[in-house]
């Protein structure tokens, strides 16, 4: 995995939304059918508990048939909730069963994430991973694919609050 840590790192004055360190990995063709569970992960070693983490995932996602699917990050087994999920949805609707519509998607999930729950992430070693689940609001069904014949990469970057 790579990662590199940023010089002056401990300075993270209020306002200044400063990259102290990031970590990398990537897999490839993880070509993964799992429908719902864990697609990928990393360890992330947290400088400071006020930072916030800023997570993507770049890969192609394949949705067949009916219905929809969902793929998301947790921290530590926990989702991010603080702001909000930090995911994405795939809903497709096929009229008939006799023509399956299969569509790769090339895909990339971005978000902030400031704690899970009422809490904030501790510094220390991190769980970072990716998870596929059914959708909250939407009808479930057809299968999901995730990272077919491409590099696929998680990336985590420590970021001081922006104000």
């Amino acid at each position: 995995a790579a990662q590199r840590e940023i010089r002056n790192a401990d300075d993270c004055r209020q306002g200044s939304g400063r990259l102290i360190r990031w970590q990398s990995v990537m897999r490839r063709n993880i070509n993964s059918h799992e429908m719902n569970g864990e697609i990928m992960a990393l360890y992330f070693q947290k400088k400071q508990s006020r930072t916030h983490l800023r997570l993507m995932f770049q890969t192609i996602f394949q949705k067949r048939g009916d219905r929809c699917s969902r793929w998301y990050f947790k921290i530590d087994g926990h989702e991010c909730n603080n702001p909000g999920p930090v995911d994405t949805l795939i809903y497709q609707y096929v009229p008939t069963v006799d023509s399956p519509v299969v569509i790769l998607r090339p895909a990339t999930i971005m978000g902030i994430c400031k704690g899970t729950g009422s809490n904030r992430i501790e510094h220390g070693s991190r769980r970072i991973s990716v998870h596929i689940g059914p959708c909250v609001h939407f009808q479930n069904g057809g299968s999901a694919r995730t990272g077919p014949e491409i590099a696929n990469t998680l990336t985590v970057e420590e970021l001081c609050p922006p104000y």
